[in-house]
């Protein structure tokens, strides 16, 4: 059974009953129930973080602080939306679930109760949304935007001088500009009848930048105004309360006082995201390992919906460049170690961490290591007191501009994979039980019509070392992609936990 809720978000799930006696009797009261739980959840999502362009990796780093609704192995109750009527019943997600959170069925947002830190800070931690809205109308029918986007505007220039500015977005951008170009004109209209001089931001009619939503404060202001499409004619309505910090990104990238484009520049917001599946792991497997460490321990209680507390952790890259991953995993409360095997790369991260620390704010207590060491014969990290991460990107092989000869990436993969099967080998005699590796395969495409994975040869060699690769809540896939249009080399995200 799959059934869009009367707000109009899509709850897909499938019931499997064994039907007899009282469990056929009690199937429609099952579904009503279901049914019934997802309209009560639906009214109770106040937030929508509007998702990045990889957005299947984007959920996947929500799904690392929210509950993602899954059987637990630790004698925990069940998430909300998870209900158990016996052994002769389940229930099987189809589609992407966090549990008190939801995707969209446009993929483009994700859906909230409830935030496990103010919406800017928050947003701040993730590389993966784009922006943060706080919903003030839901499941409405195409009919009622305007009146109500009209009546909320008129609400909020109340007290305030001056012309009134505003700008409206459709989520997912791209789709219905036709009701955009309706939409401002329409509004501006209805706004000077009633005696509010009002003038829309968006320039020829289509989204506003966050660049210009920013500068002209409408964030602050609460009148940067979203349209998200829920699908079978539904929408909701939200506004700003936090963007992402597009500034502090650049000046990350391109600001640093050391670069070098033949190490594949690494972006900072794909970083980030790594750090926060590793620090932030959630997975049937990081519950199983993790258990017994947690036991006992101040603060290690979940919140219902929300990760854990997380406890300061020392994220390791042993392939560290010029330190984007190092740079990434400080900003986000992290100490760091990294080493790389080209003494140029280990002085340039060096100087990058010196200069992150003059140019933003670093927690106290969070400290820095940069050597020259090859990763292959990396040893124990001394005084590490606290769980490691380890997050990396190593070679991905040379740079291309054009699809290659298949001969050539096999001669690339087959110096690859020693590479890549020496580290991980040499890591699982020291690596303690229970740590996370976020690790970067290399992908050679040809647009959509041939794709090359090195993972595939590599993945049971790995794991025959001592790991295991791991799914990613709430997708329940173990690889994810990342690639720009036009790249010839993709990544290709895994993600193993030390047995």
């Amino acid at each position: 059974m799959s059934s869009p809720t009367r707000s109009g978000i899509y709850f897909p799930y499938v019931i499997n009953l064994q039907k007899s006696g009282c469990e056929e009797r009690g199937a429609d009261f099952f579904d009503l129930y279901m049914y019934l739980l997802c309209v009560i959840l639906a009214l109770a999502m106040k937030y929508a973080l509007v998702l990045g362009r990889t957005n299947k990796i984007s959920v996947a780093e929500l799904g690392s602080f929210f509950d993602a609704g899954m059987d637990a192995p630790l004698g925990r109750s069940n998430p909300v939306g998870r209900p158990r009527l016996g052994t002769a019943s389940s229930l099987s997600l189809t589609e992407p679930r966090l549990g008190l959170m939801e995707v969209a069925k446009s993929g483009a947002v994700a859906y909230a109760e409830n935030l496990p830190a103010p919406p800017q800070t928050f947003l701040n931690k993730l590389g993966g949304c784009v922006e943060i809205l706080e919903i003030f109308e839901k499941g409405i029918a195409i009919g009622a935007v305007e009146s109500l986007i009209l009546k909320y505007l008129i609400k909020a220039c109340e007290g305030q001088k001056g012309k009134l500015l505003f700008a409206v977005n459709i989520v997912p951008e791209g789709k219905s500009s036709s009701l955009l170009k309706y939409l401002l004109p329409k509004l501006k209209k209805a706004l000077k009848e009633v005696g509010v001089s009002a003038n829309y931001m968006n320039n020829d009619l289509k989204n506003v930048s966050a660049v210009l939503a920013v500068k002209q404060n409408l964030v602050g202001m609460k009148t940067n105004i979203s349209v998200i499409e829920e699908g079978e004619g539904r929408f909701s309505l939200g506004f700003s309360v936090a963007m992402q910090d597009f500034e502090a990104y650049s000046k990350r990238d391109y600001g640093k006082p050391f670069r070098d484009a033949r190490v594949g520049m690494l972006p900072p917001k794909l970083a980030q995201m790594m750090i926060n599946l590793a620090t932030h792991e959630r997975s049937e497997c990081a519950f199983t390992t993790r258990h017994a460490s947690m036991a006992g321990q101040p603060g290690a209680q979940r919140k219902p919906g929300l990760n854990w507390p997380q406890q300061p952790t020392l994220v390791f890259d042993p392939f560290c460049g010029t330190g984007t991953i190092l740079m990434e995993a400080m900003l986000l409360g992290n100490s760091v170690v990294g080493s790389d095997a080209d003494a140029r790369m280990a002085t340039g991260a060096r100087t990058n961490l010196e200069w992150l620390r003059k140019n933003f704010k670093i927690a106290e207590g969070v400290t820095s290591e940069v050597s020259t060491k090859d990763a292959c014969h990396c040893e124990r990290l001394q005084g590490a007191k606290r769980s490691i991460s380890v997050v990396t990107e190593p070679h991905l092989g040379p740079p291309l501009s054009t699809f290659p000869a298949r001969a050539f990436i096999e001669q690339v993969m087959n110096e690859l994979s020693k590479l890549y099967l020496d580290f991980f080998k040499n890591l699982a005699k020291w690596l303690p039980t229970g740590s996370p590796v976020v690790f970067l395969f290399p992908v050679w495409h040809n647009g959509n019509k041939e794709k090359i994975h090195i993972s595939a040869l590599l993945i049971d060699k790995i794991e025959a070392f001592g790991y295991i690769k791991t799914t990613f809540v709430p997708l329940k896939e173990t690889s994810l992609f990342y690639d720009r249009p036009g790249q010839v080399v993709g990544r290709e995200i895994v993600r193993f936990t030390k047995k």
